[in-house]
């Protein structure tokens, strides 16, 4: 499942180990794992971070209006642009 266009993608969650068995049960390989949450790496490059919703390096509470989730994309990405006039 490649995420064409994105390098990162960051998940702040209370339960690490659950999103880890969803993506696992997703088909995704096998994450790095270790004291902030786990990483996986897809056969393209790009990154899916799992951190525990506390972390530091997760932007400020105060900033979400959503469970969180941090999107990179990468640097050879086109921006999406919409038709609407938007």
């Amino acid at each position: 499942m490649p995420i064409n266009g994105v390098e990162t993608v960051a998940f702040g969650v209370k339960d690490v180990e659950q999103l880890v068995r969803y993506f696992d049960d997703f088909g995704l390989p096998s994450p790095h794992r270790h004291v902030r949450g786990a990483d996986f790496t897809l056969p393209e490059g790009s990154k899916i971070l799992v951190r525990y919703s506390d972390d530091q390096d997760l932007p400020p509470k105060s900033h979400r209006t959503c469970p969180t989730v941090t999107v990179t994309p990468s640097e050879n990405a086109a921006m999406p642009t919409t038709t609407d006039g938007g």
